[in-house]
């Protein structure tokens, strides 16, 4: 899973964990569910103008402009995702998740120092939230630094271990550290969470192939491509593994429709 990927993830929990409406505008808090409804249906522009109401009735919202936040990344605007989410760390410090948005926007823009700070301030307002620990151990990962990012990782699946997002990040570590059980028992972990879970079942597949268990691959390739029928990457990499089993021609064939679908 590239960190891309990750980072994404991170962007789609965090509104399922949004701090409470503490508002004492009543007219703030209806646009401000409006909004939060709107978001919910993938309709951002119009979550985005109910924010503005919102706002409009209360300034102080800090919710809102969280909210308003995550409708400028969905939209593309990182630059307008930022100031909003400053906006909301200066009406109340102590907002976790906000910090970790502002720290997942660092890392979009390759800023891990940036983004390891602002996971260190969400999780001076909450120890455990997962979702902070998930982005320190994401900084770490990228800087190479795979110890620290396990740690980080751990402390995320103790807190919230029904994410499978934290499961892959942590076998994609244990890989790394060349731990190919460890790594295999969390990409499982991953697909019993969702067995749909395309990341997931590739990279147990790679790791299976890489420690000679190519039935255990196969297994992991074919559950892919029933579902991305048109991944050149996994048909390639079944080629790979067919052609260790000597199965010569369903290894061509598979290299075939691997650059039928690379063009």
């Amino acid at each position: 899973m590239k960190t891309k990927t990750i980072l994404v993830m991170i962007i789609l929990l965090l509104i399922f964990s949004a701090g409470c409406i503490d508002s004492d505008s009543k007219k703030a808090k209806q646009f401000y569910a409006t909004a939060m409804e709107y978001y919910n249906n993938g309709q951002y522009e119009l979550a985005l103008e109910a924010c503005h109401q919102s706002l409009d009735s209360n300034p102080e919202y800090a919710d809102a402009w969280y909210l308003k936040s995550m409708c400028y990344y969905y939209l593309g605007n990182y630059d307008e995702g930022i100031n909003s989410v400053d906006q909301a760390l200066e009406i109340d410090p102590q907002h976790a998740d906000a910090w970790v948005l502002k720290g997942t926007y660092y890392a979009f823009y390759e800023d891990y120092d940036g983004a390891l700070a602002a996971a260190d301030k969400a999780l001076e307002s909450e120890p455990e939230n997962a979702d902070a620990w998930l982005l320190r151990g994401m900084s770490y990962y990228d800087y190479g630094d795979y110890t620290d990012s396990l740690s980080s990782v751990d402390k995320s699946v103790e807190y919230n271990p029904e994410e499978g997002t934290a499961w892959i990040l942590k076998g994609m570590l244990h890989e790394s550290l060349d731990q190919p059980e460890e790594a295999i028992n969390a990409f499982d972990k991953a697909i019993e969470l969702n067995p749909y879970d395309v990341e997931a079942l590739t990279m147990k597949g790679i790791v299976s192939q890489s420690t000679g268990d190519y039935d255990e691959a196969l297994n992991a390739y074919e559950k892919v491509l029933e579902l991305e029928p048109e991944s050149s990457e996994v048909w390639e990499l079944e080629g790979n593994v067919l052609e260790e089993l000597n199965r010569t021609e369903e290894a061509e064939e598979c290299y075939f429709k691997a650059g039928e679908l690379m063009g």
